[in-house]
């Protein structure tokens, strides 16, 4: 049995990322403590880790979701018994993690890095695990969402906006806590460019999910301003190659 299981969709350790970063740092700063990490993703080709699997990781089991009967199904994948349950999401990740707690009788917590039911009603054609979807899901998402608020014992995101929001979809107050990112403003130090053209910049993984496409499109509106102007992407471009190509 580990001490923890973080239950993931599509991200740590075949996706580099935010929440793949963060949950590498969470693993190998707490060396005493087992973890077993359930991933969750839509279709069935093989990835390897983008990350060197700390020893603590104690095991990864991979869950294919490309449709409904397999979300429902996912609590067959035998994800083995640990002293918590984290899930990342309130989607298909905590939705397992409910059914987990149910089944083994133990505590269940909830971190959000972004608001998944949120995201799908203001039109994302993607979801942290792949699934394509369209705006027949949201409610679905946003039902789920309470669901899993209601059963998770802590609540977590980075910041007030996201905790007002899961207040909304019916998250009991007394659960949620805010835990910010970790910043080091002295790390980069801004510079100004000498001929003081604005730089623009998008820092994100090159999917559909982060709508990089409509970046672009609004980057197309200034130049016409304002033609000087310089845009960025700066992410990794290889988990989607035909968006990237796009």
């Amino acid at each position: 049995m580990s001490d923890v299981c973080l239950i993931l969709e599509g991200t740590y350790p075949y996706v580099v990322g935010g929440v793949s970063t963060w949950v590498h740092s969470l693993i190998t700063g707490l060396p005493d403590l087992e973890f077993t990490v359930v991933h969750i993703r839509a279709g069935d080709g093989r990835q390897e880790p983008k990350f060197a699997l700390p020893p603590n990781l104690r095991e990864i089991i991979v869950a294919q979701v490309d449709n409904v009967a397999q979300v429902v199904n996912l609590r067959h994948i035998g994800v083995p018994k640990a002293t918590v349950y984290h899930a990342l999401s309130s989607g298909f990740a905590g939705l397992l993690g409910v059914e987990l707690k149910r089944a083994f009788g133990r505590p269940l917590i909830l971190t959000e890095h972004g608001i998944y039911w949120h995201e799908a009603e203001l039109g994302a054609g993607e979801i942290e695990c792949g699934l394509k979807v369209d705006g027949t899901w949201a409610g679905w998402f946003r039902d789920m969402a309470g669901l899993v608020y209601r059963e998770a014992d802590t609540i977590v995101t980075v910041c007030e906006a996201n905790k007002k929001l899961q207040l909304t979809a019916g998250a009991p107050p007394e659960k949620c806590r805010i835990i910010p990112n970790g910043v080091k403003p002295d790390a980069s130090q801004p510079r100004k460019p000498p001929d003081g053209a604005p730089r623009i910049g998008l820092v994100g993984r090159v999917v559909p999910l982060k709508d990089v496409a409509t970046f672009i499109a609004a980057c197309r509106i200034l130049a016409d301003e304002l033609p000087k102007a310089e845009f960025f992407i700066v992410g990794p471009i290889d988990q989607d190659k035909g968006y990237y190509q796009e």
